[in-house]
């Protein structure tokens, strides 16, 4: 079990392997990560075999991201936090 602190959030990642409580079925939506460095994070997803990798593109809403799934099955996009995107008009944004 990892834990991830990101500001006021945490991020587990548990090896149902390992872990007695699962198994879990696989989120039904993407999970947003923010990263300082995307380049890094696709050869990072690259050699930990992650599922339906994505080239890093720049979307119509200038967001620099690349999806995945996770070895569990877990949908991922990793966005440049340089380009993250936090919705029009959203009172945190």
């Amino acid at each position: 079990l990892l834990y991830f602190h990101c500001g006021d959030v945490i991020l587990a990642v548990i090896d149902w392997n390992v872990e007695p409580l699962g198994p879990f079925r696989p989120t039904p939506e993407n999970l947003y990560l923010a990263t300082g460095d995307l380049d890094v994070a696709h050869d990072r997803a690259t050699a930990a075999g992650a599922g339906r990798l994505t080239p890093i593109a720049t979307r119509p809403w200038g967001e620099r991201s690349f999806y995945c799934l996770d070895l569990d099955g877990n949908r991922l996009c990793f966005v440049d936090e340089t380009t993250l995107f936090l919705g029009r008009g959203a009172a945190w944004s």
